[in-house]
């Protein structure tokens, strides 16, 4: 089977980004696969800087699946803590109620609570490990599609072309998208 060898820009390292740059990997190593998909993330902060925006996150046994599906579901385990109950409340402190989360019976895992910023550092460490391209200090001014491919313009100068271009740098992605 013969392989087209496809490349992604992906605008935003949060966890999204680093995320979809790794089952982009994932899908052109698997042996069926009839493209060759390479990316390299874009993001507009430095590397100093961690996007550790947002605070804890609970993590469902489908999204313990889809981490498991990288091979990062052990650590999220290590990493986080067994969530055994959600409670909604309104601004004014009012218990609207209560869930009790399964413990594992019905869907085989259980709900799992962490920071958000654990999620990113463990996404990153991945990225890292296997090698895959993220670029720091890259904000996006100018989107043209030129031909078959897609051109992106940076602020400082610099630019980048690809075959595809995703927005994943949240609710700022800028409407030029």
């Amino acid at each position: 089977m013969s392989s087209t060898e496809q490349h992604i820009l992906i605008i935003g390292g949060g966890i999204a980004g680093k995320a979809l740059s790794l089952f982009l990997d994932k899908a052109r190593s698997h042996p069926l696969s009839i493209r060759n998909f390479t990316s390299t993330i874009y993001e507009a902060y430095p590397k100093s800087e961690k996007l550790y925006l947002g605070g804890g996150l609970g993590l469902a046994p489908n999204g313990i699946a889809v981490l498991a599906s990288l091979g990062l579901d052990e650590q999220v385990r290590q990493r986080s803590g067994i969530c055994r109950q959600s409670n909604f409340w309104t601004e004014r402190g009012t218990l609207l109620g209560k869930w009790e989360h399964d413990r594992g019976q019905q869907f085989g895992e259980g709900m799992y609570g962490m920071m958000r910023s654990t999620l990113y550092d463990i996404l990153s460490e991945e990225l890292e490990r296997r090698g895959l391209r993220i670029e720091f200090e890259k904000r996006v001014c100018k989107v043209e599609e030129r031909g078959e491919k897609v051109w992106v313009e940076f602020a400082d100068g610099t630019t980048a072309e690809g075959d595809y271009l995703i927005g994943a740098d949240g609710m700022l992605t800028p409407p030029t998208f």
